[in-house]
């Protein structure tokens, strides 16, 4: 997979750059930060510059040999917890582990937005979970805010 993306000019992932004497991976390391905890109040430029770069590696992915049939090739963890930031700019996925496997854009962007937006954090009130979700979609290209959350609903049922 992350020789695919750097194949393809994805800049936003680790190199794979061997396997060392222990059976270990080998990988670049990303500069950065990353965010963990809850809710995590991305600023409105993370959570925008965040959408794009999800964009950009589902683009890389589709309709490729790895996405089997597909959409795409899924992160299937994506949130500020695997994305790196440098500053306001989202610089990275990282935690490319078997869990990234074909599958749907809407699921996986489904997910991020949860992470991202603060979906469904008390702490959070509901309008401005409204408005990040809305932000993360203008700036993925996603036109259906709504299929989004109808997503996130169907994945806690799951």
């Amino acid at each position: 997979m992350l020789r695919h993306l750097e194949q393809a000019g994805f800049a936003g992932a680790p190199r794979f750059l061997g396997i060392d004497g222990q059976g270990r991976e080998i990988l670049s390391y990303l500069e950065g930060q990353v965010l963990v905890g809850s809710p995590i109040r991305l600023p409105d430029a993370r959570i925008a510059s965040a959408g794009r770069l999800i964009r950009r590696f589902h683009d890389a992915t589709a309709g490729t040999a790895l996405a089997h049939g597909q959409e795409v090739v899924a992160h299937n963890d994506l949130g500020p917890h695997n994305i790196v930031f440098a500053g306001d700019e989202a610089v990275g996925i990282i935690d490319w582990d078997e869990g990234a496997a074909p599958g749907r854009r809407l699921v996986d962007f489904a997910h991020a937005v949860w992470c991202c937006a603060d979906v469904c954090e008390t702490e959070i009130e509901v309008a401005e979970q409204a408005r990040k979700i809305w932000l993360m979609c203008e700036s993925y290209g996603w036109s259906s805010p709504s299929a989004v959350i109808d997503e996130i609903a169907a994945r806690f049922r799951r």
